[in-house]
């Protein structure tokens, strides 16, 4: 445990350990509750690393000496649910704070605690508590805190605060563990704009091939919460050069990647934030070398992870067209980009058309411009896009004696190219004529 004078000299931590103002009344209530009950209660894990950092807390982690019956007990004015097959960890939601209760692995001692003395209980499982902030996966998340001990930092998680860094106790043997923790040491990374430890890196390329015993739920999230941090260049870095890649994203774990001009550590997301879609039909493009390999080798893989239906099916969209063979050089090419993608996956295709092109001698910024002011342009005169735009039906067409079925269809779909072709016609009158002109000549 660091001595008070330590923990003062770390100045970029910016808080006292009391933390009166930033620990929630609700967490302090479950905590006060297990004490006058006789049982210990230390946060631990995450939030105390957040609350170093001056982060925002979304979960709150308690250990206890309590079992989960006494917890059960303890709060039985409360909705306890109880996770896990081995039901030691039981969750509390009070004012929507998540605050999860996990029971300390203890040999059960006979001598019983007085309320007054949880202090010396407190004192009595630091042991216990140094083996349990040991086994967790990185040393910033192996930290704890009671009102009465303070902070306790037996892994010197504190240092690699300070230091910006991820590091684990043991990484090669934590990884074994829970091979998640590959993923989680990269999205923390980006998450924190931290570094991870070079033992870490090693023996995350060592053991990445455990990834694929993972269940895909838990990839997913993890995958999601990468892409959604503001440094996803960065793990997109990780992902590739730690050797987790070719175990996520190619079902036969063979890293068929084809490296194009940019490079792995070039790849710029800056124009696509917060577009999950967007940020893997471009990953997949780049990784792969064509929109046409991806959708073989890559998206796959996406599909087997189980993103939303949604996000599925606007990557394998986005992926069906070679991005450097779409034109928004017209307004007839763009109307019929428009019939066909919609408007938000064509200012996708613009925009990773752009991330792709940019550095080449044959598009630049301002192509760029022109194209985009184009597609603008055409989306705000909202042309008739689709068949039930015509100003023409299938009724009107069985009363000029076209049969029903696919004939009906098929003289449609004629009419809707010649109107993407020129607007001005969709007349019903106009519209008519060429559908004479039509049977005409077949």
């Amino acid at each position: 445990m660091r001595k008070k004078s330590e923990l003062q000299n770390l100045v970029f931590l910016g808080k006292k350990t009391s933390w009166k103002n930033e620990i929630p009344s609700e967490v302090y209530l479950i905590m006060e509750k297990l004490n006058n009950a006789g049982f210990v209660a230390f946060l631990v894990g995450g939030c105390i690393r957040d609350l170093l950092l001056n982060r925002k807390v979304n979960d709150w982690d308690i250990l206890t000496d309590a079992n989960i019956n006494q917890i059960i007990a303890v709060f039985n004015q409360f909705r306890v649910f109880l996770l896990g097959k081995k039901k030691i960890t039981a969750t509390i939601i009070l004012q929507k704070k998540i605050i999860q209760l996990t029971t300390m692995k203890i040999k059960q001692n006979q001598k019983q605690y007085l309320p007054g003395n949880v202090f010396a209980r407190e004192k009595e499982l630091l042991p216990a508590l140094k083996k349990n902030l040991a086994s967790r996966d990185f040393t910033i998340n192996a930290l704890a805190w009671s009102q009465k001990i303070g902070l306790y930092d037996p892994c010197c998680g504190l240092k690699d605060l300070q230091q910006k860094k991820i590091t684990s106790t043991d990484s090669f043997k934590r990884l074994q563990e829970d091979p998640l923790r590959m993923l989680r040491a990269i999205r923390i990374a980006c998450e924190l704009g931290f570094k991870i430890d070079l033992q870490l890196q090693k023996n995350i390329i060592k053991n990445s091939f455990l990834i694929q015993f993972v269940s895909v739920e838990r990839i997913r999230y993890e995958i999601y919460k990468i892409f959604s941090s503001i440094n996803l260049e960065m793990g997109i870095y990780f992902l590739n050069v730690l050797n987790l890649e070719k175990n996520i994203f190619t079902l036969d774990r063979f890293k068929k990647t084809i490296i194009t001009d940019y490079g792995v550590d070039k790849l710029s997301f800056k124009d696509i934030k917060e577009d999950l879609s967007a940020q893997l039909a471009f990953w997949g493009r780049i990784r792969f070398g064509s929109c046409s390999l991806a959708r073989i080798f890559y998206f796959p893989a996406i599909d087997h992870l189980k993103f939303q239906k949604k996000i599925l099916q606007e990557v394998k969209l986005l992926l069906s067209r070679e991005w450097e063979q779409v034109e928004f050089d017209s307004p007839v090419k763009i109307r019929f980009l428009l019939a066909r993608f919609g408007e938000n996956n064509c200012r996708r295709l613009l925009i990773l058309k752009k991330n792709l092109l940019l550095k080449s001698k044959k598009y630049g910024k301002e192509n760029y411009k022109k194209e985009k002011i184009l597609l603008e342009e055409e989306i705000i005169k909202k042309h008739p896009l689709n068949l039930a735009d015509l100003d023409i039906t299938g009724v009107d067409l069985i009363q000029m004696g076209i049969c029903e079925g696919e004939e009906i269809g098929k003289i449609l779909r004629i009419l809707l190219q010649e109107v993407l072709v020129n607007p001005a016609i969709n007349k019903k009158n106009k519209l008519k004529k060429i559908i004479k002109i039509y049977r005409n000549y077949n």
